[in-house]
């Protein structure tokens, strides 16, 4: 495995490189390199060669997706983006865009009081204890637990949809 000063940060900003050094040192779950390698606790996806990208992003199994979001921009396979936990502890999941479906008023409240800026309605911007807070307010369920965050491309309009996969206990 790579330390960070042997990993490769072409094409990402100093300020992107540098919030992803900070959130590795703090030992966070998970982060994401600019073209999609992942990174989860002391294990590498699709980062372990950096200059063959031998790996891609993974689905929630830990298997490569064979339609990247670079590959298939408007019809990408569903890959991890954080994963806080193991499958088995998954209990329940939703879709960002259900949760505004089911209760508008209800989503635009929690995105005002849980996600600010100018980023605010795109779940890719916001930390995973982030969506936590806010699912929790959604499902007035303190003790939910998020597990998985997930990115998938809604094959019929191109455009990117989240499920967040979550325990209840």
């Amino acid at each position: 495995m790579y330390t960070i000063e042997q990993m490769s940060f072409e094409g990402m900003s100093t300020k992107e490189r540098r919030a992803l050094k900070e959130r590795m040192l703090r030992g966070e779950h998970s982060a994401r390199t600019i073209d999609g390698s992942m990174i989860f606790g002391d294990h590498e996806y699709g980062s372990r060669d950096f200059e063959r990208r031998a790996r891609g992003p993974i689905d929630e199994n830990g298997q490569e997706v064979q339609k990247t979001k670079q590959q298939w921009p408007y019809s990408y396979d569903a890959f991890v983006v954080w994963r806080g936990g193991p499958n088995h502890l998954i209990q329940d999941a939703v879709y960002s865009d259900r949760l505004m479906e089911w209760d508008m008023a209800k989503f635009n409240t929690l995105l005002q009081k849980h996600f600010s800026g100018p980023n605010q309605r795109s779940w890719s911007y916001q930390d995973p204890h982030t969506i936590e807070a806010f699912l929790r307010d959604w499902y007035d369920n303190p003790k939910l637990t998020l597990i998985l965050v997930m990115e998938g491309c809604n094959v019929g309009n191109g455009f990117p949809y989240w499920t967040f996969h979550f325990s209840t206990k």
